[in-house]
């Protein structure tokens, strides 16, 4: 069970997201407890730097599909996408691995649209108040990305168009 968590996976934190709350059924042990906060003041007090692959090192890569900006969240979200990936991306770290754990919001396509229009908002608006939800949620889970972006930012748009005519001139589109 990661530190900050209760034997029935809900995280004790003093906000709580919506409607809903959680009472603690058993406690964590003092030892989780004490390896969380260091863990916890190690990750706030690190620089988010760049991560670029190391020449003879172990390099992973780990991410988890992405939600789409359509709705809240819910456990499936967790439990089903993000939840295994932050579980390897910490043992990946506590072995020493260079690893970065990346995720975020895809806001692309036709559920995105029909939202807009169910709640008379922009698609774009949609985008930017589910990308929140979604990342507050996660914050709330203590979920670990070392990056979780947006799927329409200029940064994506240009690495996936790269992507693509690499592999189109390659022969392989």
């Amino acid at each position: 069970v990661p530190g900050g968590h209760t034997t029935y996976s809900w995280p004790r934190k003093k906000k709580a997201v919506g409607n809903y709350s959680a009472t603690a059924a058993v406690e964590d042990p003092p030892e989780w407890k004490a390896l969380y906060a260091t863990e916890k003041k190690t990750r706030a007090g690190a620089q988010k730097k760049v991560k670029l692959p190391i020449k003879g090192k172990k390099n992973i890569l780990i991410t988890s599909a992405l939600p789409y900006v359509n709705n809240v969240p819910h456990l499936g979200n967790i439990i089903g996408c993000v939840l295994s990936a932050d579980v390897y991306s910490r043992f990946c770290r506590m072995r020493g691995y260079n690893s970065i754990y990346i995720c975020g919001t895809d806001e692309y396509g036709t559920t995105t649209e029909m939202k807009a229009d169910e709640e008379q908002l922009t698609p774009q608006q949609i985008c930017d108040k589910y990308h929140k939800i979604h990342k507050d949620v996660y914050d709330w889970f203590n979920i670990d990305f070392d990056h979780f972006g947006r799927t329409t930012t200029p940064q994506q748009t240009q690495i996936a168009q790269s992507i693509y005519q690499r592999a189109k001139k390659n022969g392989y589109i």
